[in-house]
């Protein structure tokens, strides 16, 4: 090629003149012949080196198709599958992956969400349940005067306030003992001991409560949250604790109740804080 300019002749591609500097046209894309790849002249339909048809498209590459019965991928025009001899004139022709992998990833799937699944449920299991639980639980349990069970919707913190409130045992000797011997104590002393006048009234067998529904209604900004800290650092709670509080809310609970003599519905408000993880009543 030569400079448009000064006519200097110029190696192929070159975009200035080595001589004058004048730009020099951006080179045209070459057209080459689809079969044998000779450079055709702009607009050519047929090749004249081969004499090719230019118009006409290179073959779509063939879909691959599969055995249908054990996902082999067959040979173009095969009538049979080599693998396991099953016929596949009438198979479908499809392309993508064959049934044997779509299988596979299916099954894999499959087995990942409910691994999944199982892992949620282990940690509602082992945190006690969330908010809702929790509150139903304390509800059904205070409606018939179930001591014990209100007590395991307790944080030990509000366990050890009530043993040390209302019997000789003193915080440091109850800050030793696990949340089941707390709760065991409580038992023991406060609502077994006849001489108890902390829990009173027997385990109402006769009546029946049933949950209607439960939903949370209210949730703390991160500004009521500080504030609840500070109250409960007033009620006992170490820093260590109340640190360890990450969430309260308000959960409202639709009950019905229903005895021999009765039969009544009605709603409470239940004030529920998250602690370590695990969901308490806070009362």
């Amino acid at each position: 090629m030569n400079c448009v300019h000064c006519q200097v002749p110029l190696p192929d591609g070159a975009r200035f003149c080595a001589a004058c500097g004048t730009p020099q046209p951006e080179p045209k894309p070459q057209n080459r012949c689809a079969n044998c790849g000779a450079e055709l002249p702009q607009g050519a339909g047929f090749c004249n080196k081969c004499g090719a048809n230019q118009s006409q498209q290179a073959p779509a590459a063939p879909v691959p198709s599969f055995c249908r019965t054990c996902g082999n991928e067959l040979a173009p025009g095969a009538g049979f599958c080599n693998k396991c001899g099953t016929p596949v004139a009438a198979a479908p022709t499809r392309g993508g992956l064959s049934p044997a992998a779509k299988k596979g990833i299916f099954i894999g799937g499959g087995a990942l969400l409910l691994v999944i699944a199982l892992v949620v449920i282990l940690v509602v299991v082992l945190s006690g349940g969330g908010a809702e639980s929790v509150a139903e639980k304390y509800l059904s349990a205070k409606m018939i005067n179930d001591y014990e069970t209100m007590l395991e919707c307790y944080t030990d913190r509000a366990i050890m306030n009530t043993l040390a409130d209302s019997t000789s045992h003193s915080y440091a000797e109850l800050s030793e003992k696990s949340r089941s011997e707390l709760i065991d104590l409580c038992r023991k002393e406060l609502i077994e001991d006849p001489d108890s006048t902390y829990y009173k009234g027997k385990i109402d067998k006769e009546s029946e409560i049933v949950v209607v529904s439960s939903g949370i209604v209210e949730t703390s900004t991160d500004e009521e949250l500080e504030a609840a800290k500070v109250w409960l650092r007033f009620a006992g709670y170490t820093t260590e604790e109340c640190e360890s509080i990450t969430d309260a809310v308000t959960v409202r609970v639709e009950y019905r109740r229903a005895s021999s003599t009765s039969d009544n519905t009605n709603t409470v408000s239940i004030t529920c804080i998250e602690m370590s993880g695990s969901w308490y009543v806070l009362e």
